[in-house]
């Protein structure tokens, strides 16, 4: 019997390319993924996503619980960031995802979109 695959978007430095991208393990290949009433702030180096009036864009991966737990470590989950279940639009299911609360100190993104710089 295998473990079920956990559903995670994510949005900077774990998508495919960038710079903690490994810490997704053997993650299933990305799918592009977006999630409404969230708000993307620039951050110091890396973005940071809460709660408001706009449209998130990433990708989409399912891991292990054993690579979940190593993201929370990564994102400093619960202190730092938050890991919350929220509503995609595309594909339309539910995933987990890292909310920051502090994001407000940093600019917007307006749109939605980050590269790696």
């Amino acid at each position: 019997m295998t473990n079920p695959l956990i559903p995670v978007f994510v949005y900077g430095t774990l998508k495919k390319g960038c710079g903690n991208h490994h810490w997704l393990g053997d993650a299933t290949d990305p799918i592009l993924a977006s999630a409404t009433g969230l708000r993307m702030h620039d951050g110091p180096g890396y973005p940071m996503a809460m709660r408001g009036n706009g449209v998130v864009h990433g990708e989409l991966y399912w891991v292990d619980q054993e690579t979940l737990d190593q993201l929370d470590l990564l994102e400093g989950c619960p202190d730092y960031y938050n890991r919350q279940l929220w509503k995609l639009n595309q594909p339309a299911i539910s995933a987990w995802i890292y909310l920051c609360s502090e994001a407000t100190r940093y600019p917007v993104i307006e749109s939605g979109h980050w590269c790696n710089r």
